[in-house]
């Protein structure tokens, strides 16, 4: 267990969740397919949304992880009674619909949004990946498959595309000169 997670789970358990989702995301930046720091974060974040969205990525990684599941089923239980609460008690309850399948991160995501319109969290870590977006053009690696790796990360469409053009006019420039 690192250093990072060791702190971001500190942090969470003293009720600083703020420092904790800040050292999560740091662990999950330097390994996205680390399953303790998305689980962690999932108690984290500050939505239901998101915290699905955590839990649906320890599941991608191990879906034998008891603790997801369990928290995945709890939030689906949630929302259905969100949905079924009523202001008429007199009206029957609509029984909870079947549950869905988890759906991949990548698909929970508001693919629109534009580097500019992501936390600044989110922002720094995608940018992050500024050099291997460099590397791997260079590499010849074809736009699109670099895109849809980020994509998979967790990161939106959009976003992604702004980061990896942007990474490749400047790799252009350096290569002209």
């Amino acid at each position: 267990m690192s250093d990072l997670l060791r702190q971001g789970i500190a942090a969470l358990e003293a009720g600083d969740r703020v420092q904790a989702r800040r050292l999560l995301g740091r662990v999950i930046q330097a390994n996205p397919q680390d399953e303790q720091a998305w689980l962690w974060l999932s108690g984290a974040v500050e939505s239901d949304q998101e915290r699905l969205m955590c839990l649906t990525k320890v599941l991608e990684i191990n879906p034998a992880n008891e603790a997801a599941k369990r928290g995945v089923i709890a939030l689906r239980e949630k929302q259905a009674r969100k949905k079924s609460a009523t202001p008429f008690p007199w009206i029957a309850e609509v029984p909870p619909p079947a549950q869905e399948p988890v759906q991949p991160v990548s698909e929970m995501l508001d693919h629109s949004r534009t580097l500019d319109q992501l936390p600044p969290e989110q922002r720094k870590a995608l940018e992050s990946f500024s050099r291997l977006v460099a590397r791997e053009l260079i590499n010849s690696k074809s736009r699109k498959e670099i895109v849809e790796r980020l994509v998979k990360r967790g990161f939106p469409r959009k976003a992604v595309e702004q980061l990896v053009d942007k990474v490749a006019r400047v790799t252009k420039r350096a290569r002209r000169a």
